[in-house]
Parts: C-alpha cells; structure tokens; sequence
C-alpha cells in the first residue's frame, strides 16, 4: 500500500505509538523516545455469541 509506518495512539498510556516498516526512511532524533523491536505476541480469542450467527457451523481459524 506505499505506507512507511503508521502512528495511533497509546492504548496503554499517555502519547503515541510509532510503527516504522523500512528504518531507512526515518532518522532518529537522540532524547526524542524509545526504540523497541517486537520479538514476540500472543493472541487470545474468545468466541462471541451474536444473534444472526447460528451455533452449529465449524470454525477455522487463519
């Protein structure tokens, strides 16, 4: 899609996240942040019950 990373907000406290996909289009500015690296995320699913979704159809989960 051309994007070179995206920002939203914190869900977890105050300010923003920055996400970069290719670090040679930023620079860093020393004192500004923090640079993290994701190694690693779990998801937990829980399945909803809806009124126009039927209780018998087999679920595959991608």
């Amino acid at each position: 899609m051309g994007f070179d990373g995206v920002l939203f907000k914190s869900s977890v406290g105050k300010g923003y996240n920055v996400v970069i996909f290719d670090f040679e289009n930023v620079d860093y500015v020393t004192g500004t942040g923090e640079v993290f690296e994701v190694e690693a995320l779990k998801y937990t699913i829980k399945q909803q019950k809806h009124e126009n979704y039927p209780d018998n159809v087999t679920h595959t989960i991608l």
